[in-house]
């Protein structure tokens, strides 16, 4: 602005009141950081006069260390999550649709990944090809019961893997209980199962092995 007037006068043209403002209030600005240039140097913050949350002056921390590395741990722990443990893997073995789909919804329920067959010859078969955490076996189904079948997978197993077989039947009585512990099945259940009939099992049979 100050230019444009200086040139302005030599030409014999005024300046207008608008650009001498502008002048004005540049050479005002150029005054005020002249001053504070000379009267009050700016200070710049030195390391001992900041003090970290700790109360430490900055001048005494290490600078030089790493660091720390954050881990997906570090994050669950500091946000008070609880670290998901792997679904166990569950066959069931049963015949009846509606009885499959009440047992598979509460072992699932349960923290379990279910996988259902119709007979006893599939729940062999199925056994021997994966290592299953728990196996629940319906004592009466079509082509192979579930005494048969848990024969077979007990003849099928390796030395020290022996996955814990639960029997799953209607019948109630002392005999049938007798003989499914002697054809190599862990445990009876009554029909209509309970949730916390199958909670209990798990933690029996499933979570120390899981664990181990």
């Amino acid at each position: 602005a100050f230019d444009s007037i200086v040139r302005g006068e030599k030409i014999g043209h005024p300046h207008t009141p608008a650009a001498f403002n502008v002048l004005v209030n540049q050479l005002r600005g150029l005054a005020l950081d002249v001053k504070l240039t000379k009267d009050e140097p700016v200070r710049r913050p030195t390391p001992s006069s900041i003090r970290p949350v700790a109360g430490k002056p900055l001048g005494e921390i290490n600078t030089t260390s790493e660091a720390p590395v954050v881990t997906p741990d570090h994050v669950t722990k500091a946000a008070g999550l609880v670290t998901p443990t792997p679904a166990l893997r569950v066959l069931l073995a049963e015949d009846h649709l509606i009885n499959q789909r009440i047992a598979s919804a509460m072992l699932t329920k349960s923290g379990c990944t279910v996988e259902v067959v119709d007979n006893g010859a599939a729940a062999v078969a199925r056994c021997a090809e994966e290592r299953f955490a728990l196996v629940f076996m319906d004592m009466q189904m079509p082509i192979m019961d579930g005494i048969e079948a848990t024969r077979r997978i007990r003849a099928q197993e390796t030395q020290g893997i022996r996955v814990p077989i639960i029997a799953l039947t209607a019948n109630a009585f002392s005999e049938d209980e007798t003989a499914c512990l002697a054809a190599g099945m862990d445990a009876f259940l009554s029909k209509p199962v309970r949730a916390s009939d199958l909670v209990g099992i798990i933690e029996r049979f499933a979570k120390p092995r899981a664990s181990g």
